[in-house]
């Protein structure tokens, strides 16, 4: 069966889900990030009158343009185009899933005590570097976290203390014949 976008879907839920990720755009105008980053950016004006206007200007220009993007929506949505519109909204998930599952981990780790740095990144890097560790070939790591590249995955490759390459030397290369 073809896809077709004249075709009204019968599952009055589909649009109810909808709904409930327009609300998740309103911290990024006015939540605790956008009023942080207003203040640390009036701060470090030090009360200069011309750095003000400017922060002030700046603050005004991201109003207005999201304010220009909220009211032409419904055009942007029509030239978009059915596939375009599929490919946001899978990308928009798919950001909303990564912050949910770092926010979780973050909110686990303060719960069991540990390092509150802990993001899913972290345990991304942690697993390559102990796999490379005990054994695992680089390109083996590269495969199992998608790199396209493996000097990306040579990134895991660490020195650790109290480790040194010398006694992997064979030390009858430094000896002179004769």
């Amino acid at each position: 069966m073809r896809y077709n976008p004249s075709v009204q879907i019968q599952k009055p839920w589909v649009n109810l889900v909808l709904l409930v990720v327009f609300p998740l755009a309103i911290p990024l105008l006015a939540g605790p990030g956008a009023i942080s980053a207003a203040i640390i950016l009036a701060a470090k004006v030090n009360g200069n009158a011309t750095g003000m206007a400017v922060v002030l200007g700046a603050l005004l220009a991201v109003m207005a343009i999201a304010a220009l993007f909220m009211l032409m929506a419904q055009e942007i949505h029509r030239a978009m185009g059915v596939t375009a519109q599929n490919v946001v909204l899978r990308v928009s998930g798919l950001l909303l899933a990564a912050v949910a599952i770092n926010y979780m981990l973050k909110r686990a780790a303060a719960n069991a005590g540990i390092n509150p740095k802990l993001s899913a990144h972290w345990l991304r890097h942690a697993h390559a570097s102990h796999a490379i560790d005990r054994g695992a070939a680089l390109p083996v790591v590269q495969s199992t976290l998608g790199h396209g590249n493996i000097a990306v995955t040579s990134g895991y490759l660490h020195a650790r203390p109290g480790t040194s390459s010398g006694p992997s030397l064979d030390p009858g290369v430094f000896l002179q014949p004769g």
